[in-house]
């Protein structure tokens, strides 16, 4: 007669307890581990050595900094922007906090535990709150180390840095806190709360393009204690909420978070950003539930173009971001970036005007679809960037005024070309091809896709404005959108 196994758990009929589930988990596997202690032993030894490692790296970089920003940062322009970057590195940390924790949940689970722990009869808080845990302690050493960094940068002393840092980190910990409270209670209110942040680091922009800069933080003791007793104490009452909060929150919403946290490891492990963005944009409407069809009027070409002037209607936020970017070539201005800010007004309308071309994404990447229109590659893809192609082009021209030392007319129509070019580079671009040889590196073989795929986008930026920032007169300009007119046309002649 076979005897019967131990199991770990409570007495059958007892109510389970998050704490005898997770023995449960816990047993089943040990019981079907495959890694030797030898084998974890050299993975903590390489983890250890190559923290302390990169740790030091990066120290040594940041002193270098500092000692470059006090000494030979002397100009009137270096000057304002060094006094900037405290006061806009809060802001920007604190905002990226939230929709970080907006994205991930803050609290969420695997799969797995979505079916199999949360619908038992147990308590719910004491699940979730191992990962509320770990959600804010990864947030406030993020929030640390990247505003001491600013604050390095910028040059104030040790103890300011010191309790900025501090100060970050205690407010990311109870934006977390609040996130997790707004996720039981009501999403809307952690988006609102992004949203506010996302602004006030918007003002410090538009302040900084004006000229107008804030005094750099004061290094009076009494001030940041007082703060820092504030900041603490919000901190520990959005942290308390969150924390009791858990018990509520509903298990579809941790579910979703956890779900989408294979998708987003699969694409990061093949260095395909693309692909994240099509994990993302798939969530978001997913979430969305329905959306009200729309019978198009329009015929051949111009019907793709009503589809984008239909997804500007449904979601006119799309227009808000790249309004609210054009501050920043303003403040490459101002700090001095001269011919530079070309290059920079093109980087900024790449990032802030990728939602636009969403179109031309599904028309590439579903190819049966494109080969089923009765148009030529060439003629469906321009007709499906024609509508975000002339706000990129009109963004650059409402920077233009910002882009010294060239003709701003033309280059301003460079910086929107170079951008709506590499917009389409980064949308229609192929996956990699794993059966091409793959190319030895230190990390390892590695496609030879995978060495371009992070760069996508800014290579026909580079080609576009080199011209330009070659030879910054007319003639360098019309050369500039020659290269970008025909690199464009070659992208969308590319069939799918």
């Amino acid at each position: 007669m076979t005897a019967v196994p131990d199991l770990v758990g409570p007495v059958a009929g007892d109510p389970a307890g998050a704490r005898e589930l997770r023995a449960d988990i816990r047993h089943w596997r040990r019981g079907r581990v495959s890694t030797s202690w030898l084998e974890a032993a050299q993975d903590a030894y390489v983890a250890v050595f190559a923290t302390l490692m990169i740790g030091a790296m990066a120290g040594n970089v940041v002193l270098h900094l500092r000692r470059m920003a006090v000494d030979e940062c002397v100009a009137a322009a270096c000057r304002t922007g060094r006094a900037t970057a405290p006061w806009l590195a809060v802001p920007v940390v604190l905002a990226l906090v939230v929709a970080a924790a907006r994205l991930v949940g803050p609290v969420s689970v695997t799969p797995a535990v979505a079916s199999w722990v949360l619908p038992a009869p147990t308590d719910r808080a004491a699940v979730l709150r191992p990962r509320l845990v770990t959600a804010v302690a990864a947030a406030t050493v993020s929030a640390a180390l990247v505003s001491g960094l600013a604050a390095a940068v910028a040059g104030v002393p040790v103890a300011v840095t010191a309790s900025l840092a501090v100060g970050t980190a205690a407010l990311a910990g109870g934006a977390v806190g609040f996130c997790a409270w707004a996720q039981a209670r009501h999403e809307g209110v952690s988006r609102a709360a992004g949203g506010s942040l996302a602004g006030l680091a918007w003002l410090v922009l538009v302040f900084l393009a004006v000229g107008r800069v804030p005094p750099p933080p004061s290094p009076s003791t009494g001030v940041w204690t007082a703060a820092l007793v504030a900041v603490t104490a919000a901190s520990i009452l959005a942290l308390v909420g969150g924390w009791r909060a858990l018990a509520v929150v509903p298990g579809r919403s941790v579910a979703t978070a956890g779900a989408l946290a294979p998708s987003l490891s699969g694409a990061l492990a093949a260095m395909d950003l693309a692909l994240i963005w099509d994990v993302l944009h798939a969530r978001r409407w997913r979430s969305r539930g329905w959306v009200r069809p729309l019978r198009g009027r329009w015929r051949g070409p111009l019907a793709l173009a009503e589809r984008d002037l239909a997804r500007l209607r449904r979601k006119p936020s799309l227009l808000v971001t790249p309004a609210a970017a054009l501050v920043v070539p303003y403040v490459g201005a101002t700090l001095g970036g001269q011919r530079v800010v070309v290059f920079l007004a093109a980087m900024t309308g790449f990032v802030a005007c990728l939602g636009l071309f969403s179109g031309i994404r599904v028309l590439r990447r579903t190819s049966i679809l494109e080969r089923c229109l009765p148009l030529q590659p060439a003629e469906a893809g321009l007709a499906a960037i024609a509508v975000p192609m002339l706000v990129v082009l009109a963004w650059g021209l409402a920077v233009a005024p910002a882009l010294h030392g060239v003709p701003s007319g033309l280059a301003g129509l460079v910086a929107g070309l170079a951008a709506t070019t590499a917009c389409v580079r980064w949308m229609v671009a192929r996956p990699p091809d794993y059966r091409m040889p793959l190319v030895s590196s230190p990390g390892g073989a590695i496609p030879p896709a995978l060495i371009g795929a992070l760069f996508r986008g800014l290579d026909v930026i580079l080609l576009t404005t080199g011209p330009l920032l070659l030879v910054p007169t007319e003639n360098g300009a019309l050369v500039s959108l020659l290269v970008g007119g025909l690199t464009l046309s070659v992208l969308l002649s590319r069939r799918p």
